[in-house]
């Protein structure tokens, strides 16, 4: 299996930054359907097990700092759409609403969702800031009720909130070089039309069968 630092050599000066439609179009939905993806760039691993500066670092390739993880977040229940986010000696409290994902024919396929890291039992808020990416709901019609979602979390330290002191955070190493998306799977990309207010909602499920299959 060829290394990542073989894989980036490709594309000398790029660096991954990608859009929401394409984490969610290009990544995590062809991850939910077992299909090819572009690889290295978003690892596995369970960010809701520990606090985010205990996260291992894959920000090498990131321009801005951000790391990127595919994560299998539990659920309140099986057949809940609620998320449990407590991590570590914390939790990830939502910021606002979400904010919704379309395909190139407008139909919504996800959604987008701001999150800010608390910490301790009085809830310092910190600087650690998540968006966490869901597909939509009607994907998993004809699945049997999970405990857990894959979902794709994008994580970053920015410039605001308290600074807790007993970590090193997540170091930025960065490099010149990038794997992108191939355009076989760019062409999937999520145009930003505006969303059609005359599709039926069943359409959702219709258009996922046709090209993801069913779960």
């Amino acid at each position: 299996m060829a290394s990542m630092e073989g894989a980036c050599a490709i594309i000398p000066g790029f660096y991954f930054r990608p859009s929401d439609e394409d984490l969610m179009m290009v990544y995590l939905l062809n991850k939910l359907f077992q299909k090819p993806f572009p690889p290295y760039m978003i690892e596995e691993y369970d960010v809701y097990s520990t606090e985010p500066w205990n996260l291992p670092n894959n920000t090498r390739y990131s321009q801005d700092g951000k790391s990127y993880y595919f994560t299998r977040a539990k659920k309140s229940s099986p057949r809940s759409m609620r998320l449990l986010r407590q991590a570590g000696d914390g939790c990830w409290h939502m910021n606002g609403t979400n904010k919704k994902i379309h395909d190139r024919n407008g139909v919504h396929v996800g959604s987008t969702t701001a999150l800010t890291y608390l910490h301790g039992s009085n809830k310092k808020k910190t600087r650690w800031v998540m968006h966490e990416y869901r597909v939509d709901h009607s994907f998993y019609r004809n699945s049997n009720p999970q405990a857990t979602e894959l979902v794709l979390c994008c994580i970053l330290e920015s410039g605001r909130g308290e600074e807790i002191n007993n970590y090193s955070g997540i170091s930025n190493n960065r490099s010149d070089q990038v794997l992108v998306p191939a355009e076989s799977h760019m062409n999937m990309t999520v145009s930003k039309k505006k969303k059609n207010t005359n599709r039926r909602s069943g359409e959702v499920f219709v258009i996922a069968c046709q090209q993801y299959g069913r779960l």
